[in-house]
């Protein structure tokens, strides 16, 4: 996580508030814990959220890191959310060329189109960019106390036992006019944006994983958000996180 933590130290005076906290949260968990011998690193607890465009994967998660600040032991408290903040810590690496607006969309080209993009615009290899954020990924999940959206999260980090992997769905329509109304998109706009990021999230898992992202085998638990509101989605997925950490530390430990 070293290397993590001195390309964000790179920040610019006017990064946002938020590039502050997160690197003081990933310094604090690239030391050892405390009185806490029994969870080293690979072995902390972390959630991952797959989630269809405009589900809302991160409302849920900005919903759960609330609901753990609430709770009493030192473990479920000062956790830290990696959506944004996870393109941001890529593409702040020196040796790296991506922009910040193809992260966040998370935009899957196929070989040939990234071939092309490559010449045009003169970035870096998307095999390349997408290895970095699957270790910065790995990084962030061994430290543990983190919530991960999306990036294939729950396939990067599947051997760690500690992880506990949710996806967040809805009815199209319901997503549409999420979309619509936060980003400010007529229907037709929206439904374009939506469908275009199901495809590149779809692509990602099927071409680099070989996986379908709907499988609900995949996951530990699937949340209709059409249905149920992000806390009570959070309420949930609390004890999900309290139960796996409890049957982990039942285990031997092997090394991670």
């Amino acid at each position: 996580m070293g290397k993590i933590v001195a390309a964000f130290e790179g920040k610019s005076a006017e990064a946002a508030m938020t590039d502050d906290l997160v690197l003081r949260f990933l310094k604090s968990q690239a030391a050892p814990v405390p009185g806490s011998p029994g969870h080293p690193a690979g072995r902390r607890p972390f959630l991952t959220v797959s989630r269809q465009a405009g589900a809302g994967g991160r409302s849920v998660a900005q919903a759960v890191v609330r609901a753990l600040e609430k709770e009493g032991e030192e473990l479920w408290r000062g956790w830290q959310l990696f959506d944004q903040e996870l393109c941001r810590l890529v593409a702040k690496e020196p040796r790296l060329r991506v922009s910040l607006a193809s992260l966040l969309d998370e935009e899957y080209r196929s070989p040939l189109a990234d071939l092309v993009t490559q010449l045009v615009a003169r970035v870096t290899p998307q095999e390349i960019v997408l290895h970095r954020v699957f270790q910065t990924i790995r990084s962030v999940a061994r430290g543990g106390k983190a919530v991960i959206v999306g990036r294939a999260g729950c396939l990067v980090t599947k051997d760690l036992p500690c992880g506990v992997h949710v996806r967040i769905v809805a009815p199209f329509e319901f997503r549409v006019g999420r979309i619509a109304e936060r980003r400010g998109l007529s229907l037709a706009g929206a439904e374009d944006w939506a469908a275009s990021q199901d495809l590149a999230r779809r692509r990602l898992f099927s071409n680099r994983f070989h996986k379908d992202i709907e499988n609900p085998c995949l996951y530990d638990a699937v949340f209709n958000s059409a249905n149920v509101s992000p806390e009570e989605i959070a309420a949930q997925i609390v004890p999900l996180l309290k139960g796996r950490r409890s049957r982990v530390d039942a285990e031997p430990q092997e090394a991670l």
